[in-house]
Protein backbone atom coordinates (compact mmCIF):
# COMPACT_ATOMS: atom_id res chain seq x y z
CA UNK A 1 0.00 0.00 0.00
CA UNK A 2 1.44 3.85 -0.71
CA UNK A 3 2.13 6.36 1.72
CA UNK A 4 -0.87 8.77 1.79
CA UNK A 5 -0.55 12.35 2.67
CA UNK A 6 -2.70 14.49 4.49
CA UNK A 7 -5.37 16.93 3.16
CA UNK A 8 -6.35 19.08 5.68
CA UNK A 9 -5.75 22.89 5.22
CA UNK A 10 -3.50 24.64 7.94
CA UNK A 11 -5.85 27.76 9.72
CA UNK A 12 -3.18 29.95 7.67
CA UNK A 13 -4.42 28.04 4.13
CA UNK A 14 -8.09 28.59 5.28
CA UNK A 15 -7.45 32.32 5.99
CA UNK A 16 -6.06 32.72 2.51
CA UNK A 17 -8.96 31.30 1.24
CA UNK A 18 -11.14 33.00 2.30
CA UNK A 19 -9.18 36.51 2.21
CA UNK A 20 -8.94 35.17 -1.46
CA UNK A 21 -12.45 34.57 -1.78
CA UNK A 22 -13.53 37.82 -0.19
CA UNK A 23 -11.50 39.73 -2.81
CA UNK A 24 -12.90 38.08 -6.05
CA UNK A 25 -16.34 38.28 -4.83
CA UNK A 26 -16.23 42.09 -5.00
CA UNK A 27 -13.56 42.83 -7.46
CA UNK A 28 -14.46 39.98 -10.01
CA UNK A 29 -17.83 39.38 -9.54
CA UNK A 30 -19.15 36.03 -11.57
CA UNK A 31 -21.83 38.28 -13.23
CA UNK A 32 -19.15 40.17 -14.96
CA UNK A 33 -16.25 37.47 -14.73
CA UNK A 34 -16.58 36.47 -18.98
CA UNK A 35 -17.02 40.23 -20.15
CA UNK A 36 -13.94 40.75 -17.48
CA UNK A 37 -11.78 37.87 -18.58
CA UNK A 38 -11.67 39.66 -22.23
CA UNK A 39 -10.67 42.87 -20.87
CA UNK A 40 -6.88 43.50 -20.51
CA UNK A 41 -7.37 46.80 -18.60
CA UNK A 42 -9.67 44.87 -16.46
CA UNK A 43 -7.19 41.86 -15.66
CA UNK A 44 -4.29 44.23 -15.11
CA UNK A 45 -6.70 45.99 -12.45
CA UNK A 46 -6.74 42.71 -11.08
CA UNK A 47 -3.13 41.61 -11.28
CA UNK A 48 -2.58 44.75 -9.18
CA UNK A 49 -5.02 43.91 -6.40
CA UNK A 50 -3.70 40.44 -6.14
CA UNK A 51 0.03 42.02 -5.71
CA UNK A 52 -1.33 44.01 -3.09
CA UNK A 53 -2.26 40.69 -1.53
CA UNK A 54 1.18 39.51 -2.08
CA UNK A 55 -0.07 37.00 -4.83
CA UNK A 56 2.62 37.94 -7.30
CA UNK A 57 5.29 37.13 -4.77
CA UNK A 58 4.66 33.19 -3.93
CA UNK A 59 7.31 31.11 -4.91
CA UNK A 60 7.15 26.82 -4.60
CA UNK A 61 9.03 27.27 -1.45
CA UNK A 62 7.98 25.02 1.73
CA UNK A 63 9.23 27.64 4.60
CA UNK A 64 7.06 30.30 3.06
CA UNK A 65 4.22 27.97 2.11
CA UNK A 66 4.16 29.38 -1.05
CA UNK A 67 3.25 26.16 -3.38
CA UNK A 68 -0.05 25.69 -0.68
CA UNK A 69 -1.12 29.17 -0.64
CA UNK A 70 -0.41 29.37 -4.95
CA UNK A 71 -2.69 25.96 -4.70
CA UNK A 72 -5.39 27.55 -3.10
CA UNK A 73 -5.27 30.60 -4.54
CA UNK A 74 -5.27 29.00 -7.91
CA UNK A 75 -8.16 27.34 -7.28
CA UNK A 76 -9.99 30.31 -6.05
CA UNK A 77 -9.43 31.73 -9.28
CA UNK A 78 -10.83 28.97 -11.12
CA UNK A 79 -14.10 28.94 -9.16
CA UNK A 80 -13.90 33.12 -9.88
CA UNK A 81 -13.53 32.12 -13.54
CA UNK A 82 -10.26 34.83 -13.21
CA UNK A 83 -7.51 34.02 -15.21
CA UNK A 84 -4.72 35.72 -13.90
CA UNK A 85 -1.50 34.47 -14.62
CA UNK A 86 -0.65 33.63 -10.90
CA UNK A 87 0.84 30.08 -12.25
CA UNK A 88 3.50 32.21 -14.09
CA UNK A 89 4.49 34.12 -11.86
CA UNK A 90 4.70 31.47 -9.48
CA UNK A 91 7.27 29.53 -11.72
CA UNK A 92 8.68 32.56 -12.82
CA UNK A 93 9.37 33.37 -9.32
CA UNK A 94 11.43 29.81 -8.76
CA UNK A 95 13.52 30.75 -11.78
CA UNK A 96 14.06 34.42 -11.80
CA UNK A 97 15.35 33.92 -7.92
CA UNK A 98 17.99 30.99 -9.18
CA UNK A 99 19.36 33.30 -12.00
CA UNK A 100 22.23 35.73 -12.16
CA UNK A 101 21.68 38.93 -13.84
CA UNK A 102 20.44 41.85 -13.69
CA UNK A 103 17.47 41.56 -15.67
CA UNK A 104 16.81 38.79 -13.71
CA UNK A 105 16.57 40.44 -10.54
CA UNK A 106 14.75 43.63 -11.86
CA UNK A 107 12.18 41.31 -13.43
CA UNK A 108 11.87 39.37 -10.53
CA UNK A 109 11.04 42.73 -8.06
CA UNK A 110 8.75 43.81 -10.52
CA UNK A 111 6.77 40.29 -10.94
CA UNK A 112 6.66 40.59 -7.28
CA UNK A 113 5.27 44.39 -6.87
CA UNK A 114 2.83 43.50 -9.31
CA UNK A 115 4.52 45.94 -12.27
CA UNK A 116 5.31 43.32 -14.40
CA UNK A 117 3.01 40.53 -15.62
CA UNK A 118 5.43 37.17 -17.30
CA UNK A 119 4.16 34.92 -19.80
CA UNK A 120 5.90 31.24 -20.10
CA UNK A 121 6.64 30.57 -23.90
CA UNK A 122 8.09 27.33 -22.83
CA UNK A 123 8.38 25.40 -26.58
CA UNK A 124 11.85 24.84 -26.37
CA UNK A 125 12.16 23.80 -30.09
CA UNK A 126 9.85 27.80 -31.06
CA UNK A 127 12.84 30.24 -29.97
CA UNK A 128 16.54 29.99 -31.13
CA UNK A 129 19.48 32.27 -30.89
CA UNK A 130 21.09 33.37 -33.96
CA UNK A 131 23.71 35.54 -33.03
CA UNK A 132 24.33 34.93 -29.09
CA UNK A 133 21.49 37.66 -28.31
CA UNK A 134 19.48 37.44 -31.28
CA UNK A 135 16.32 35.68 -30.52
CA UNK A 136 14.09 33.77 -33.71
CA UNK A 137 11.48 31.34 -33.68
CA UNK A 138 7.81 31.26 -33.31
CA UNK A 139 5.93 30.18 -30.70
CA UNK A 140 2.35 29.25 -30.22
CA UNK A 141 -0.47 28.80 -27.62
CA UNK A 142 1.19 31.62 -25.30
CA UNK A 143 -0.91 32.10 -22.46
CA UNK A 144 -1.87 35.70 -21.23
CA UNK A 145 -0.10 37.24 -24.17
CA UNK A 146 -2.63 39.83 -24.40
CA UNK A 147 -1.64 41.24 -20.64
CA UNK A 148 1.51 40.22 -20.44
CA UNK A 149 4.56 42.52 -19.68
CA UNK A 150 7.27 40.26 -20.31
CA UNK A 151 7.88 36.93 -21.96
CA UNK A 152 9.89 34.01 -20.60
CA UNK A 153 10.87 32.32 -23.45
CA UNK A 154 12.55 28.82 -24.10
CA UNK A 155 15.95 28.82 -26.14
CA UNK A 156 16.47 25.07 -26.86
CA UNK A 157 19.77 25.76 -25.34
CA UNK A 158 18.39 24.97 -21.12
CA UNK A 159 18.24 28.66 -21.24
CA UNK A 160 15.10 31.22 -20.76
CA UNK A 161 15.51 34.53 -22.55
CA UNK A 162 13.90 37.38 -21.07
CA UNK A 163 11.75 39.60 -23.77
CA UNK A 164 9.97 42.58 -22.93
CA UNK A 165 6.73 43.09 -24.65
CA UNK A 166 8.53 45.69 -26.64
CA UNK A 167 11.46 44.15 -28.17
CA UNK A 168 12.10 45.24 -31.59
CA UNK A 169 10.90 42.47 -33.90
CA UNK A 170 7.98 41.08 -31.49
CA UNK A 171 4.72 40.02 -33.25
CA UNK A 172 2.30 39.15 -30.70
CA UNK A 173 -0.71 37.44 -32.71
CA UNK A 174 -3.77 36.77 -30.78
CA UNK A 175 -4.87 32.80 -31.57
CA UNK A 176 -8.82 32.97 -30.73
CA UNK A 177 -10.27 29.43 -29.82
CA UNK A 178 -12.19 28.35 -26.90
CA UNK A 179 -9.49 30.34 -24.21
CA UNK A 180 -10.85 33.32 -22.89
CA UNK A 181 -8.63 35.59 -23.15
CA UNK A 182 -7.28 33.86 -26.39
CA UNK A 183 -3.47 32.24 -26.59
CA UNK A 184 -1.32 33.70 -28.85
CA UNK A 185 1.31 32.78 -31.14
CA UNK A 186 4.98 35.49 -30.42
CA UNK A 187 7.07 35.56 -33.38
Amino acid sequence: MSEALPLVESEDLVLVRDSARGLLQDAWPASRAVAAAKDAAALKDMWRKAALQGWTALAPSQDEMGLAASIVLMQELGRAACPLPLADAVLANAVLAQAQGEAAAQLLASVQSGEAIVAWAADPHGGRVTDGATLDGTVSFVEHGAIATHFLVATGKGEIAIVPREAAGLAIDATPGLNVPPLSQLR
